[in-house]
């Protein structure tokens, strides 16, 4: 059976007014850090994605 893939690229900016939304934050305190660890022998590689900023009143 044939399976459907798509690509989605985000900018910073996609990514954050997704986070701003889905977390309640003001867009324009949102800074977005993200780390990539290629990997090696001892441990596989990760990406992870921080975010911070301040929630909605």
């Amino acid at each position: 059976m044939p399976k459907e893939k798509i690509k989605i690229e985000f900018s910073e900016e996609d990514l954050k007014e997704l986070i701003a939304e889905k977390y309640s934050l003001e867009l324009n305190t949102v800074y977005l850090s993200i780390s990539h660890y290629k990997g090696d022998a001892r441990e596989p590689a990760y990406t992870t994605v921080f975010a911070e900023g301040e929630k909605k009143q």
